[in-house]
């Protein structure tokens, strides 16, 4: 993979899909872990590495989200597990404090 310089160009949209790429103006992050990680990033190996970085980061949280809309999983929720049968003692117990 790697990271190319976007082109400025004169579209105003804030994201711009093509054949070949994706290009996204005034992409600003404010996650706390994010930046210190990109700041370290940046320290450590400059900044081509962290565009490269966040190149690699973007193309994977999109295909985890594609991967977990595909199947459902962001949709559908899970119902509490209930033993079968009476409960008794204990088991009552733990049912309760869930």
């Amino acid at each position: 993979m790697t990271a190319i310089p976007a082109q400025r160009s004169r579209r105003a949209e804030p994201v711009t899909v093509t054949d070949e790429a994706m290009e996204i103006a005034h992409l600003r992050i404010t996650h706390p872990e994010t930046v210190a990680i990109a700041r370290r990033e940046m320290a450590e190996h400059g900044p081509a590495a962290l565009a490269e970085t966040v190149s690699g980061a973007v193309v994977v949280g999109m295909v985890a989200t594609g991967l977990q809309r595909s199947t459902g999983a962001a949709y559908r929720r899970r119902a509490p597990a209930r033993p079968a049968g009476p409960l008794r003692g204990r088991q009552q117990a733990r049912v309760l404090r869930r």
